[in-house]
């Protein structure tokens, strides 16, 4: 009897969750319920192709909520359709048989489609900017005369997966894989659901008004602190193939969040230029038809800003396809006015980013790299790299100084979780892949001022917590037991990068000395300021100063102080930054030149040259 009311069921699906459906609103939450009613009393003896007919009808409600008579849901709520659906979800578990559960998973992580976030902000900029020539054509109405009818629907487009939705998703994907997943579904579900949790965290640089990537970060976070263990785990069972490809998933999606690697630099101006043009077009055109051309200008130029991914490729070609052929279109048709002209294009120019940086130059990203160098802040290039303040949400976030402090939280806890969770824990990983990892910690120092949080403070938080990490993960493996070993081998490789990268901030830095322009760079003057206190109060383990690689005086000096003992040498990281560190003492900052000298002092103490100064008790303890 079950399986008839299956197959009613499906039939029902099936016109009720389609594209062109037809079905009243109360009719399909009824029909979702009945699906949550019949797992119910049913669950014990569904086999496994019921339970996978119930995991497609659930994908179908959830990629198809609307029907052509549904209103509008308020901003912030979730279709109805789509919340009945999700919250059938937890009902599904327990699963039986357990192979069922990576195709669970999987229905969830094929909702998560964060290329249509940029699809969405594309529709956005192309509705501003027909709102605005239709305000311009109004305005000279009486000097035009009346203009055609427009037979455009400008009813708002609906998404049937919002950044609300994947969201919503991502909790209940966090709530299945950490609660009730076996452990061996962790570690195989691992590394595709941290993939695609790295493509939603990205659009930080596309859609950052979004809570999407704000979600996904956090969710990232907890699924690596449970699903991390798992995939060790696989490696010393033999009940599973352990999954080699997580550790390379790992440093991509670090390298995305961190690093925006997955963001193609862009010329702002083209954005601009393409609006301006569109809109002297349409100003020559009926509404109809100046819609068409303003769609296709604004698919071509902002469907080219967004990321990398093929998804968003694909859409983009789309829409530069359609801007291609609305611009045929109107090369045939005559020139209306200037007049329209004008005020079209005042229209457009004022779609323009209100402010426009130098483009950075991009490091590389594979290997770590002691040059600091920076863009040139005093060119007039127009060209930029690409940045999110041309979101219309990003202004508002901008000026909440709250929600930019909490994304510098959350983002220094993606950094937590790099050096706490996954570089103590990577004894499987492949060196190749530590080495990335360290150097993802290093090249965010550097990265650009545009992938920075939109706050300066935020910014230079974040560059300090990255040069202090690096000292973190030297200072590890000092322990003597098995359960340090992979912690000293991070040690070991993390070293020399951190000498590399202190030795660089400080050479700017002097630099700057002697061409009389030491403080212009506020960023630079604190950075070089947590150097010289970091170096200050660092102690590196003999084992760990022996794997840096030195020059033949270095060489020389090492081997006078491994005659010390090993409490004595806990500070060779000052002989190695020796110069460096000279370079900066005629600093005209008092701070700098006030901190160099002790550190100076320091070196001389390791040497044995200095005595240390006797300790002396203060009148006031007396």
């Amino acid at each position: 009897m079950w399986k008839r009311a299956m197959r009613a069921m499906d039939v029902g699906v099936e016109a009720a969750a389609s594209p062109q459906c037809m079905v009243p609103l109360q009719a399909r939450l009824e029909l979702v319920n009945a699906i949550g009613q019949l797992n119910t009393a049913m669950h014990e003896v569904f086999e496994e192709d019921d339970m996978r007919q119930i995991f497609r009808w659930l994908q179908k409600f959830l990629n198809n909520p609307y029907s052509e008579d549904d209103q509008l849901v308020p901003a912030g709520t979730l279709p109805p359709v789509q919340k009945a659906a999700f919250s059938l979800f937890p009902s599904l578990v327990p699963l039986q048989p357990p192979e069922l559960w990576p195709e669970l998973l999987d229905s969830l992580i094929q909702l998560l489609k964060p290329h249509l976030l940029e699809g969405q902000q594309q529709q956005q900029l192309q509705q501003q900017l027909q709102q605005q020539l239709k305000q311009q054509r109004q305005g000279s109405f009486n000097a035009r005369g009346a203009a055609a009818p427009s037979s455009n629907n400008n009813s708002l487009h609906r998404p049937a997966l919002s950044s609300l939705s994947m969201e919503r998703a991502l909790q209940i994907l966090l709530q299945l894989y950490k609660e009730s997943a076996p452990w061996q579904v962790r570690a195989g579900m691992f590394s595709p659901l941290v993939t695609v949790l790295g493509k939603c965290m990205a659009t930080r640089y596309t859609a950052y008004g979004e809570g999407l990537w704000r979600a996904a970060a956090a969710v990232f976070n907890s699924v690596v602190s449970c699903g991390l263990p798992a995939v060790n785990m696989a490696y010393s069972s033999q009940e599973t193939q352990p999954p080699t490809a997580a550790w390379q998933c790992l440093a991509e999606v670090f390298e995305w969040f961190l690093l925006g690697t997955r963001v193609v630099a862009l010329d702002t101006v083209t954005t601009a230029e393409a609006m301006e043009a569109a809109a002297a077009a349409a100003a020559d055109d009926t509404p109809d038809e100046s819609n068409t051309a303003v769609g296709g200008a604004v698919g071509g130029a902002v469907g080219g800003t967004v990321s990398a991914s093929p998804e968003a490729q694909a859409e983009a070609a789309a829409q530069a396809q359609a801007g291609t052929t609305g611009s045929d279109r109107q090369s045939d048709r005559q020139t209306a006015g200037a007049t329209g002209a004008d005020e079209s294009s005042q229209a457009a120019v004022a779609m323009r980013p209100s402010s426009e940086t130098t483009r950075p130059e991009s490091s590389p990203v594979s290997a770590p790299v002691a040059s600091t160098s920076k863009p040139s802040s005093g060119t007039s290039s127009r060209r930029s790299s690409r940045n999110p303040s041309r979101n219309p949400s990003f202004s508002m976030a901008m000026s909440d100084t709250q929600q930019s402090s909490d994304d510098a939280d959350l983002e220094a806890g993606v950094v937590d979780t790099l050096t706490d969770a996954v570089l103590t824990a990577c004894a499987h990983a492949p060196e190749d892949v530590r080495r990335r990892l360290i150097s993802v910690l290093d090249q965010a120092i550097v990265r650009p001022k545009d992938r920075h949080i939109p706050n300066s403070a935020a910014g230079i938080r974040f560059s300090h917590t990255c040069l202090r990490k690096l000292y973190v993960l030297s200072s590890r493996g000092i322990q003597d037991d098995a359960a340090a070993t992979c912690l000293l081998e991070i040690a070991q490789l993390t070293y020399p990068v951190l000498l590399a990268r202190y030795e660089a901030i400080l050479v700017t830095y002097s630099q700057h000395i002697q061409r009389n322009t030491e403080g212009k760079d506020r960023l630079q003057l604190d950075e070089t300021l947590c150097v010289l206190e970091v170096c200050s109060a660092m102690k590196i383990a003999p084992a760990v100063a022996d794997a840096a690689p030195q020059t033949s005086n270095q060489q020389q000096v090492m081997h006078l102080c491994r005659r010390l003992s090993g409490k004595d040498r806990e500070r060779s990281h000052l002989l190695s930054l020796y110069g460096a560190l000279c370079s900066c003492i005629n600093s005209k900052e008092h701070r700098v030149r006030e901190v160099v000298q002790d550190v100076l002092q320091l070196a001389g103490q390791q040497l044995s040259l200095i005595e240390p100064a006797p300790h002396i008790d203060s009148p006031l303890h007396s």
